[in-house]
């Protein structure tokens, strides 16, 4: 069920409260703060795939984003990069924020700040926040994206203006989606195993459901490296 207004939130409690489900899992909980509590106070078992924005004791499943964005930027720093961008989709998503807070950690290390360009959740968005960066920074030579579709639209506005990949600019996104692959060059991404995921969630909704003790679930996230480094 699409719970994103009011209304739907009501409905599915409702359909909490009357048992009319045995339990729930709740996708991208950063908007649904108030629902998840709400049905946390019922007798029904309740997950969350990703990390609420507000800490919970609802328990939840996640990728490790700051890990894998410290390790995209460390895979860059280490093929001699030193003006990195960063094209960041909408910064309400916590996912968003643990991407950007790994990829500044890691410049941090090595003495350097980032270079920030928003963008929103296309690849239209990804390409118009690095004709930013380009423009704003003619020394840029990387740069990471918190989407596959962020950095497609990067590698799409890297060609157009004139600039070889990875020769002259290094692009990193994060996802691997089945996009990331078919690019030409193909793109160096962050996996996000979302098969792993679903399996978690239907483990921590089984054993909630049996009476057991849980706790979130936080997978880790692996660099796959292909042509765009």
């Amino acid at each position: 069920m699409l719970a994103d207004t009011a209304e739907s939130h009501r409905r599915v409690v409702q359909h909490v409260e009357t048992r009319q489900v045995d339990g729930v899992v709740l996708v991208r909980p950063d908007g649904a703060g108030p629902l998840a509590e709400r049905l946390a106070r019922t007798e029904v078992p309740v997950v969350l795939l990703g990390r609420p924005a507000i800490a919970s004791l609802v328990p939840y499943v996640d990728v490790d984003n700051v890990g894998g964005a410290r390790a995209a930027t460390a895979h860059l720093l280490d093929r001699g990069r030193r003006n990195l961008g960063i094209i960041c989709g909408p910064m309400d998503l916590v996912d968003v924020q643990d991407r950007l807070t790994g990829h500044r950690n890691a410049l941090r290390q090595a003495g350097l700040h980032p270079l920030l360009a928003p963008a929103g959740l296309d690849r239209e968005s990804g390409a118009a926040a690095a004709r930013r960066l380009m423009a704003e920074h003619p020394r840029l030579d990387a740069v990471l994206a918190t989407s596959d579709h962020l950095a497609i639209g990067a590698l799409q506005a890297a060609g157009q203006a004139g600039l070889r990949v990875p020769e002259d600019l290094a692009i990193v996104g994060f996802g691997d989606g089945d996009a990331a692959s078919a690019t030409t060059p193909a793109l160096t991404t962050v996996r996000v195993p979302v098969t792993e995921q679903a399996l978690a969630l239907a483990r921590l909704l089984l054993s909630r459901l049996d009476g057991r003790h849980t706790t979130s679930v936080v997978l880790p996230a692996r660099l796959v490296v292909r042509e765009t480094t």
